[in-house]
This record gives structure tokens, C-alpha cells and sequence, in this order.
């Protein structure tokens, strides 16, 4: 049974096909499209080369492609000698063309079996949940000769070395609680931005308890703001204000 194999190949027939592509349900070649939908806005250069066995016979043909007039020759798409390259606002996006290779041959197998899908684009990867909001005491990173991590001080420290790495560690304390805190505002970036009149709220602070000597630290400055607030002069303003 003779078949009738194409003698040329226009560049035309490929951009035909290309184009239509624009459309999952090819309406846009029937009437008249809004080329504001576009998926692919314009092809800038097109160009097709002929290899037969391998080896090239014809290099980068604008208009037309003359096929190999052959018996044991059949043409066919090469995608190893392919490239495409793809543009977005006039620069090139980069993509997995492993990826697209498996995208083909699947829409061929769906072909095949008679169902072929109208989904194009390659699947969106799945994304990956990182707790950004987690916090490290940075305490916990210097080195132990510090005394000012989680294995503190040995029993025979002195006073004097205890209240150093106390002092240290009261030193880091506001340095620990604004790096938390932006970790924190970090994890609730999506909250941050949400239009939800449910959030009240655009800062969200992260309490920092499990620091050596938290407790210790936290209420020295609660007995030192306690003390100020005792010390203040009382005044008239004050008395109206409340404070």
C-alpha cells in the first residue's frame, strides 16, 4: 500500500500548528480570537534543518524544507535536535526540557488510546512546607567556652564567670528576640498580606522561652521596668492619663 509523503515542509505548516496552540479547544482558528488570551503571543524565529542518518543535509531553512525524496526514509520530529527557546517580557525563561520530553509522550500515548487531553502545560511541582517561623537560639551556636547555651557553666565556675555569661546572655537577649521576630513575621508573610477581615493583626512576635536563662533574664527586666515605673515622678499629666 503506497502512502504519499510530503515532498516539502513549509515553515508555515509549523507555525500553523504551533499557533493553535494558543487554544486548547482550536476556536481561535475558526473565529476571531482575542489576542489579548494568547498563550504564545508570537513566534520571533523559526528555522528548520533536515538530517538524514545523523548527519545534516540542510541547515536552518526559513521558508521551505525539502524532504529526502526516499523509500527507507520516513520523516519524523527529532526532539534530541530541537531547542526552543522561550521568552517572557523580552527575557528567556528557563524550564526542564526533561520535563517537556515526558509531557510528549504522554499526550502521545493519550493520542493513541483515543483520549487525547487538552492540558498542555507541564503539572506545577508540589510545594514544600519550610517552617520559617522556627527559631535557633543563636546562644546555642557560640562556642561553649561562652557558657551561655544550653550546657551553661560548669559547677566550679565562679561567681564572677557566672555573671559575665549572665551578662552576655542579657546582652544577646534583645538581638535574639528581633531575629525571632522576623522569622516570625516571615512565617506569617501569607497572614500579612491576606485581604481576610478576620486578621486583626500585621506583626506577629515569637516569645522566646526556651532561651538559657529565660525566666531568669526576662524577670530582671520585668523587676527592672517595675522599679523605673515606681521611681517616676508623679505629675498631673500622668494622673489625667492613667499611667
Amino acid at each position: 500500500m503506497a502512502t504519499n509523503l510530503p515532498e516539502r515542509l513549509f515553515t508555515s505548516d509549523i507555525l500553523r500548528i504551533i499557533l493553535r496552540h494558543r487554544n486548547a479547544g482550536n476556536e481561535d482558528v475558526n473565529i476571531r480570537e482575542n489576542v489579548n488570551d494568547r498563550r504564545i503571543v508570537s513566534v520571533r524565529n523559526l528555522g528548520m534543518s533536515l538530517y538524514i542518518d545523523n548527519r545534516i543535509v540542510t541547515d536552518s531553512a526559513r521558508d521551505t524544507l525539502c524532504l529526502a525524496n526516499s523509500q527507507q526514509h520516513i520523516p519524523h520530529l527529532s526532539y534530541s535536535k530541537s531547542r526552543i527557546t522561550l521568552f517572557r517580557n523580552g527575557l528567556p525563561v528557563p524550564y526542564d526540557w526533561q520535563q517537556v520530553l515526558l509531557r510528549v509522550e504522554q499526550l502521545k500515548d493519550e493520542w493513541l488510546n483515543g483520549s487525547p487531553g487538552f492540558g498542555d502545560d507541564l503539572a506545577l511541582p508540589a510545594a514544600e512546607s519550610i517552617p520559617v517561623s522556627d527559631y535557633y537560639p543563636i546562644q546555642e551556636d557560640l562556642p561553649l567556652v561562652y557558657g551561655v547555651g544550653s550546657a551553661g557553666l560548669p559547677d566550679s565556675a565562679s561567681v564572677a564567670r557566672r555573671a559575665q555569661a549572665l551578662q552576655l546572655q542579657g546582652y544577646m537577649l534583645f538581638f535574639e528576640q528581633l531575629t525571632a521576630g522576623l522569622a516570625s513575621q516571615l512565617g506569617n508573610l501569607n497572614s500579612f498580606f491576606s485581604a481576610d477581615p478576620d486578621i486583626d493583626r500585621t506583626i506577629f512576635n515569637q516569645p522566646l522561652p526556651q532561651l538559657p536563662q529565660a525566666s531568669l533574664l526576662l524577670g530582671m527586666v520585668i523587676r527592672a521596668l517595675y522599679k523605673r515605673r515606681q521611681n517616676r515622678p508623679f505629675s498631673s499629666s500622668n494622673a489625667e492619663t492613667g499611667c
